[in-house]
C-alpha cells in the first residue's frame, strides 16, 4: 500500500484514462471512452485515484455542479464512480480518497451529495452523509389528439444545440441542477442519444421515452415559460395515460401526484452543514453521475 501514488485530474492522459476506464468496465460495466471521445468529459468531472505500477487501482470522482434549492443557488460536489480493484480492497483506499476530496472542496462548496445502495450507506455515513428521501412526481392524462409532431435530434450533429438549450434553461425554483452538461452528455452517449427532440412551436428541446402507456419525461430544456398543456400537444395520444417526471416539474398549470420514492438502491445522500431541502423534490436523473 505504501507504494501507491495519488493522482488526480488526468482526463487527457491517454494511459491513465485507459486504465481508469478498464477499472470502470470491470466494476460497473461502463465504458467512459466514447463519452470522452465525443467531447462531453469536461473539467467539471475530475478523477481522484491511486496508481500502482501504472495501473489505476482505486478511484473517487467528483462532478462540480450548481444546485437550485428553494430559489437559492448552491455550489455542490457530486461524488461518484467510487471503485477499487478487487486485489486492493479492504485497505481503506476509498476512505483515503473520500477524505482527500472532502478536504479539497469543503471550504469552497456548500454541500456534497451522492447516490448509493442501502448496503454501502454506512460507509458514507462515516463521512457525514445522511439519507434524504426523494419524491416521485407523475400525472394521469386523458386521451387527446396530438397536434404537433416532435422533431428527433441527432446527438452528435445537434450536440451544441442540445447543450445550448440545456444551459439556457430556467431552473425549477424548488429544486434543480445546473452546470451538468457533462452528465447529460454521458446519458446521451449511454442509451439516451436517440431520445432528444425539438418542439418547434415551443422552441424547446425535450428528452423523453415512451414505455407502454407511460411517457417518461427526463428533461425540458427552454428559456420559455411553457405550460404543461402546451407540451402535451406534442405527446397526447390515446396510448399515453400517464406522465412520469424524472425531475422536479415546474409547470404553472400542473399539480402532479407526489409519492415518496422508496428504494434500496440509488439513495440520495447529502453532507452539508446548513443547507435544507424542500419537503418534496426529485433529483434530475440526467444529472445523476
Amino acid at each position: 500500500m505504501n507504494s501507491l501514488t495519488f493522482i488526480k485530474d488526468y482526463r487527457d492522459n491517454d494511459t491513465f484514462r485507459a486504465s481508469f476506464n478498464e477499472l470502470a468496465k470491470t466494476t460497473f460495466n461502463i465504458d467512459f471512452e466514447p463519452w470522452y471521445q465525443k467531447g462531453f468529459w469536461n473539467d467539471r468531472y475530475v478523477c481522484y485515484s491511486f496508481l500502482d505500477g501504472g495501473k489505476i487501482v482505486a478511484n473517487v470522482s467528483v462532478s462540480k455542479m450548481e444546485m437550485m434549492i428553494k430559489g437559492e443557488l448552491k455550489q455542490a460536489i457530486q461524488i461518484g464512480t467510487v471503485m477499487t480493484h478487487p486485489d486492493y480492497r479492504k485497505q481503506g483506499l476509498s476512505g483515503r480518497l473520500m477524505t482527500n476530496v472532502i478536504e479539497e472542496y469543503e471550504l469552497g462548496y456548500d454541500l456534497f451529495f451522492l447516490f448509493s445502495d442501502e448496503d454501502v450507506s454506512p460507509f458514507y455515513q462515516k463521512f457525514g452523509f445522511t439519507q434524504i428521501t426523494e419524491t416521485q412526481f407523475s400525472v394521469a392524462v386523458q386521451s387527446s389528439r396530438q397536434i404537433y409532431q416532435p422533431r428527433q435530434l441527432d446527438l452528435q450533429k445537434d450536440k451544441q444545440m442540445i447543450l445550448d438549450y440545456y444551459g439556457n434553461t430556467q431552473p425549477s425554483y424548488r429544486f434543480d441542477i445546473q452546470k451538468g452538461e457533462h452528465v447529460l452528455g454521458f446519458y446521451g452517449v449511454h442509451g439516451f442519444g436517440n431520445h432528444f427532440y425539438y418542439l418547434d412551436a415551443l422552441d424547446t428541446v425535450v428528452l423523453y421515452q415512451t414505455k407502454e402507456n407511460t411517457l417518461h419525461l427526463y428533461g425540458v430544456f427552454t428559456d420559455q415559460d411553457i405550460l404543461f398543456k402546451d407540451l402535451m400537444d406534442y405527446f397526447a395520444t390515446e396510448k399515453i395515460t400517464e406522465v412520469v417526471f424524472h425531475f422536479t416539474p415546474n409547470f404553472k398549470d400542473l399539480l402532479p401526484e407526489a409519492q415518496p420514492l422508496l428504494t434500496t438502491d440509488d439513495i440520495f445522500h447529502v453532507r452539508t452543514a446548513g443547507v435544507s431541502f424542500p419537503n418534496q423534490f426529485k433529483f434530475p436523473l440526467i444529472a445523476h453521475a
